[in-house]
């Protein structure tokens, strides 16, 4: 009896797994050495990007964002009314909610003093 290869077209033979599993466990492999260095690299790895990022320099996008704060700071206050002061020796007291009355509060620092033998910016809020 002669088996025809063509009348399993979905069966792989034996040397195509043998190969997908070298291709597979070589991928494999590469991927377990990127993932142990990058695990005990990746502290300072981050710790550089931190410090290169976070670094106020004239003229970077990190002094611009000191100097001049993106996010709108708001500021609520509420007043309350003391509706009944005739009344406060029989009644208690009835006070009646005045607000909010919100202000935007912007923050800019001006008057810049670099200090670079101390590494320090002061400025002056306004």
């Amino acid at each position: 009896m002669v088996h025809d290869l063509n009348a399993y077209p979905s069966m792989a033979m034996p040397h195509d797994i043998n190969v997908k599993l070298y291709i597979f466990s070589a991928i494999g492999a590469l991927f377990c050495i990127f993932g142990t260095t990058i695990f005990f690299t990746w502290p300072e790895i981050f710790t550089n990007i931190l410090h290169s990022q976070m670094q106020i320099i004239q003229g970077s996008h990190t002094f611009a964002l000191w100097r001049d704060t993106p996010v709108p700071m708001y500021m609520n206050f509420y007043f309350h009314n003391w509706t009944n002061p005739d009344e406060l020796k029989l009644n208690k007291p009835r006070f009646q909610q005045m607000g909010p009355y919100r202000f935007k509060s912007v923050i800019r620092k001006v008057r810049h003093k670099w200090h670079t033998r101390y590494i320090e910016i002061s400025g002056k809020s306004i």
